[in-house]
């Protein structure tokens, strides 16, 4: 179910004439603009649910969209449009389209489903224990930090090793502790302007001095970028954007593995075969 929140005021053909497979196997459109020149002034942008109208739907806000489908890149005469099904026929036909923007229930649906499926069938998944701590049904643990006085086996030794954690106040770096003690969860809280990003970056770049892989996550793009941003200003290297953002390319899956040694080392076969098996000798020598 979509609900109309914004019109656009220019319409749109499709682009090359078919539809394509892309972002992680979803079909995708590019629709051009149905009289030349680049777009005038629309609030369109990334990762937004855009609902696909006739030309001749009006008014917008009580027709039904012929489709939905996500935003995935802008251009300054097209835009790329990402589905969840198979694109519909009267996406492909030709015809002129209208785009707006539109409010879904979808993500709140896929929140209930989540929690559902976390609450009656993972009780017994390695994660149950979080799943206790997120239901209320048990506390979250810690193990003991090591020190002189605690020298057991599982004790979490709680050194700092990234420079920037030194330089946070006392009760920044109490909370990166608390996190590196974590078994289930922690929370660090408190109000806007206290740090609470800076002392995340910390304590991300201390488990990552410690091999551990980590997945970030956010309620928005924007936010994932700027921890991501922070990471990479801060010396951290191994890091991957699961999503194409266009200010971050660098990072994203294609480009961390075209610019990996594997990779070279495939294009060097395809360019000369019997150069590219002398290659691979010598790297795994």
């Amino acid at each position: 179910m979509a609900k109309c929140k914004k019109q656009t005021l220019f319409s749109w053909q499709q682009k090359e004439g078919h539809a394509y497979c892309a972002r992680y196997g979803r079909a995708c459109v590019t629709l051009e603009r149905s009289s030349p020149g680049d777009l005038p002034s629309h609030k369109i942008s990334h990762g937004d649910i855009v609902g696909i109208f006739d030309q001749g739907s009006r008014p917008l806000s009580k027709a039904v969209p012929l489709a939905s489908a996500v935003a995935t890149r802008i251009r300054p005469g097209t835009i790329q449009l990402a589905f969840d099904t198979d694109v519909p026929v009267e996406v492909l036909d030709g015809r002129t389209l209208n785009l707006a923007l539109v409010s879904s229930d979808v993500t709140l649906k896929r929140y209930k489903e989540a929690l559902d499926m976390l609450k009656g069938g993972a009780r017994n998944s390695p994660a149950s224990a979080l799943v206790g701590v997120c239901f209320g049904d048990s506390k979250p643990r810690f193990y003991e930090a090591k020190s002189e006085s605690c020298a057991r086996a599982d004790a979490i030794d709680c050194t700092f090793l990234a420079n920037a954690t030194n330089q946070l106040n006392e009760p920044q770096q109490a909370a990166v502790v608390k996190a590196l003690r974590a078994a289930d969860a922690a929370v660090i809280h408190g109000p806007p302007g206290t740090g609470k990003t800076t002392t995340l970056v910390s304590y991300i770049l201390e488990a990552v001095y410690r091999k551990q892989r980590l997945l970030v996550t956010a309620p928005s793009n924007v936010a994932v970028d700027n921890l991501l941003e922070r990471l990479a200003d801060a010396g951290c290297r191994s890091l991957v954007r699961a999503w194409q953002q266009e200010n971050i390319q660098h990072f994203t899956m294609d480009n961390v593995v075209y610019a990996s040694d594997q990779a070279e080392l495939c294009r060097d076969i395809k360019k000369d075969p019997a150069q590219g098996c002398f290659n691979m000798v010598e790297l795994i020598s």
